[in-house]
């Protein structure tokens, strides 16, 4: 199945908006004789994009034009039911095995007509469209989540933590991306370096705060036996001098906590547990009690009704045993960064060959803990967000075999540097090139970067424009594949970015000027780019950096 055409009355600061999605067709919808039209375009040759990709939308235009609204449009059209229904009058145009359909949702209107051979259909309320995924990705960052519906499978990267999960027991953001890295063939297309190191850090005060609202609720007799925990809790931290042992003891302590907690025990419950662990010997007391017995223990004080429980906490105890054995072999520093004071304690593992498998269980192990973040060491944000968003497209494709896939990535590449914004659609295309031909995805992109429209042919475009209104990419004067980006600033974006005030071209000239001629000395090096970074326009800001890094690497005394 593919979606060729959307179109609503009325939705957020859209109005009477369409838009088509096909390099080679491009349709409109008349309200006022409700009628729908096509342009037949010519088309790309059948090898243009790599498969499994049959066509690329791009959506394009400056920041605020609703371009992200388009996005959302099309993916509440498709798989919108009760609350994510459009409340709106609305139709899809879609190719389905060599049929064209038109399904509609009018309020009041009859049926539309079509210019072409359709099978139209009025939609029934609150049932999504069959035959065709849809996954969605956002770099976007709203004030409120966007009700995309179940039906629309939305990956986009938890905005606090990569360590949240959204269900429990679902593989994390990060072991996603580190599964991706695992995957030498995908992960190669990236051309980018691996990782270097895992940092793990374990949140004390969250746990803590835990503990004591729960003391609260207590009789004295089990905030007794809580106090009594933290305190040893405390003492072994501060105590404890290899780096080793105070993992395996924070370890320890988390899954004690987040485990039990998590099976619903009541508080006297928890609280017997706790009693059992901390005994005399601290530490290896605890290990000891959960090794030799406590799931035991745990059948005693567990109903028959909580089989599940006791199977998943056996499960846990199984990983955990795995680590304990590992753990002789692997290298763990503290490192630097943790801080006694603020409850934050950070240790760093070296990732190589040697230690993935110990990564992937500590991964699996910690998978619901609530109190242990994850993080990537030797990577920039650039490559975290390439790594962010090809993991978690490879992972959803991965599960969609045989299917056809409407794959809507919103910003792909904001916050990527202009290097990493020139490769992104390559390295996308050459990723998503590795999953085998019976898969389908037709991708539908938005963006302000004038890279990305210098890699697609026009036809591909929408522009958006502030009243938001569009512009089919096919009625553009200029072809936009490897256009010249200074006309393609100005035609599509319609940003003359030779026009700037008199003081402004001065100081770029000033600052071109002092490039050539002033003297080699890192001072003055970091003053030009100083200056350079107060250029708003990002081409023009990189082509004054670019002359002051080569004059620098010149002569005599370069920084560089």
């Amino acid at each position: 199945m593919k979606i060729l055409y959307v179109w609503v009355e009325k939705f957020k600061n859209l109005s009477s908006f369409g838009i088509s999605l096909s390099s080679n067709r491009k349709y409109r919808y008349d309200m006022s004789v409700n009628h729908v039209s096509f342009e037949p375009i010519p088309a790309l040759p059948n090898d243009f994009f790599p498969r499994p990709v049959v066509d690329i939308a791009a959506i394009i235009g400056e920041n605020g034009v609703g371009k992200s609204n388009a996005l959302e449009l099309i993916c509440r059209a498709l798989k919108g039911t009760l609350r994510s229904a459009l409340r709106s009058d609305y139709l899809i145009v879609y190719e389905d095995q060599g049929v064209t359909h038109c399904d509609f949702q009018f309020g009041h209107r009859s049926a539309p007509t079509c210019e072409f051979d359709a099978k139209v259909q009025a939609l029934d309320t609150g049932v999504p469209l069959d035959g065709i995924e849809v996954v969605y990705f956002s770099n976007v960052t709203t004030s409120k989540p966007k009700n995309l519906g179940q039906h629309v499978t939305d990956i986009s990267p938890n905005d606090r933590f990569s360590f949240v999960r959204s269900r429990q027991g679902e593989r994390t953001e990060f072991e996603k991306q580190f599964e991706f890295i695992l995957d030498k063939d995908r992960f190669g297309k990236l051309e980018m370096r691996p990782p270097s190191h895992v940092a793990i850090t374990f949140r004390d005060a969250i746990r803590e705060d835990l503990i004591r609202n729960m003391t609260k609720k207590t009789e004295l007799s089990g905030s007794k036996v809580i106090r009594a925990y933290l305190a040893h809790y405390r003492s072994a931290v501060a105590t404890l001098q290899s780096a080793d042992d105070k993992f395996l003891f924070l370890t320890v302590h988390n899954f004690i906590f987040s485990s039990l907690s998590e099976f619903g025990l009541d508080e006297i419950e928890i609280f017997t547990i706790f009693e059992r662990t901390l005994g005399k010997e601290g530490f290896g007391d605890i290990l000891g009690t959960l090794f030799q017995g406590v799931d035991k223990k745990l059948d005693e004080i567990l109903p028959n009704s909580k089989k599940d429980a006791r199977g998943r906490f056996k499960s846990r105890l199984e990983g955990l045993q795995n680590l304990f054995r590992e753990i002789p072999e692997i290298s763990i520093e503290e490192s630097p960064d943790s801080q006694s004071f603020a409850k934050l304690h950070t240790f760093i593992i070296e990732l190589k060959k040697d230690t993935q498998q110990f990564v992937s269980e500590v991964l699996r192990t910690f998978r619901d803990f609530r109190a242990v973040d994850v993080d990537w060491i030797g990577i920039s944000s650039g490559q975290r967000a390439f790594l962010n968003l090809f993991s978690l497209v490879t992972y959803e494709l991965n599960r969609r075999e045989n299917s056809s896939v409407l794959l809507c990535i919103d910003e792909g590449d904001l916050y990527l540097h202009p290097r990493w914004q020139i490769e992104f659609l390559d390295r996308f295309l050459q990723v998503l090139s590795s999953f085998a031909s019976d898969l389908e995805v037709s991708l539908v992109l938005t963006s302000h970067s004038p890279f990305l429209v210098s890699d697609l042919p026009k036809q591909c475009l929408t522009v958006m424009t502030r009243d938001a209104a569009t512009t089919e990419g096919h009625q553009l004067e200029d072809q936009t594949l490897a256009g010249n980006l200074y006309r393609i600033y100005e035609n599509p974006f319609s940003i003359n970015i030779m026009e700037t005030s008199a003081f402004a071209s001065r100081k770029i000239r000033e600052i071109e000027h002092d490039a050539k001629n002033g003297l080699i000395s890192k001072e003055s090096y970091d003053q030009l780019l100083e200056k350079a970074k107060l250029i708003g326009d990002e081409i023009l800001r990189r082509s004054v950096e670019n002359t002051i890094e080569k004059r620098f690497k010149k002569g005599p005394g370069s920084v560089a």
